[in-house]
């Protein structure tokens, strides 16, 4: 038996949540599951992303104000 396959979604929820949600349903639409990843910097997705943008940052040992006080949203 093939399990499902899982796709991962990695977008800025906080300004893409409506184009995120869609790919997400349409993933689920053809069998597959969808792993949601948000990477905003300062807004909140108006969902529960499975991997949040503070844990995000924790993975690569940063926080989130660390972020925004470099000034430039293209370190982020």
């Amino acid at each position: 038996m093939m399990s499902e396959p899982r796709i991962l979604v990695i977008g800025t929820g906080d300004t893409k949540a409506e184009e995120l949600l869609f790919m997400k349903a349409c993933i689920e639409a053809s069998g597959g599951s969808a792993v949601m990843m948000d990477v905003s910097v300062l807004g909140d997705p108006p969902y529960s992303p499975d991997h949040d943008k503070h844990a995000v940052a924790r993975a690569v040992d940063v926080t989130i104000a660390e972020i925004i006080s470099s000034g430039d949203e293209n370190t982020a």
